[in-house]
């Protein structure tokens, strides 16, 4: 039986230049990153947009919040799974710490979209 091989239209998200790129999935996995020579920053892909795929499938790739359990520079961290929810209010707690220990200016967000930087 022959695998179901097909090209879609995708840009790579790794980098701030978002590559224009054809992913190319064979049977619901992502198995490839080409260069779209169409868009008009995908003549050509880096060596971390072709690597993607492996990022995607890495089978060591977290896929759930893990929460330390021992101190850091201890040789087993101690790596427990946490809810999304658990992680949320973990990391809500410490930014409001921090906020009133070194006030709200001491951290921020940052996020891309549409090849633009944003900030809020």
């Amino acid at each position: 039986m022959s695998a179901e091989r097909r090209r879609v239209a995708a840009f790579c998200p790794l980098c701030v230049s978002r590559c224009g790129c054809e992913a190319v999935v064979e049977d619901g996995r992502l198995v490839a990153i080409e260069p779209d020579p169409l868009h008009p920053t995908g003549r050509a892909l880096c060596a971390k947009g072709r690597a993607s795929p492996e990022l995607v499938e890495a089978t060591d790739r977290l896929l759930y919040p893990m929460r330390r359990t021992r101190p850091k520079g201890d040789p087993d961290p101690g790596w427990q799974r946490i809810t999304w929810d658990e992680a949320l209010n973990e990391t809500a707690r410490a930014m409001r710490r921090i906020a009133a220990e070194s006030g709200p200016e001491s951290s921020g967000l940052r996020r891309y979209d549409d090849c633009r930087n944003r900030y809020f």
